[in-house]
């Protein structure tokens, strides 16, 4: 049982990183070293890959949903991810 646990565990951590340099290399493509140049906006964006590994948002999803959300815009973030949820 615990070697399961301890295998998922990896597997969780592996999509975690794979997620984050995904993310990192669609940044450079587009030649931002950031999402946001708001910090708490930006803070959050990295934080989004950790839910993958809870049934949160893919990698994907939230792309789609960083599209949507306004520069600043702390009413816009929540509405955005609230619609990606319903």
């Amino acid at each position: 049982m615990a070697k399961q646990i301890g295998a998922a565990i990896c597997i969780m951590k592996i999509t975690v990183a794979l997620a984050l340099a995904i993310i990192f290399t669609v940044c450079a493509k587009i030649g931002q070293s950031r999402f946001f140049s708001d910090q708490a906006h930006h803070f959050q964006m990295l934080r989004a890959p950790n839910d993958i590994r809870a049934d949160g948002a893919d990698t994907m999803e939230i792309f789609e949903t960083i599209k949507h959300i306004k520069e600043g815009d702390a009413q816009r973030w929540f509405a955005a991810w609230e619609k990606r949820v319903t």
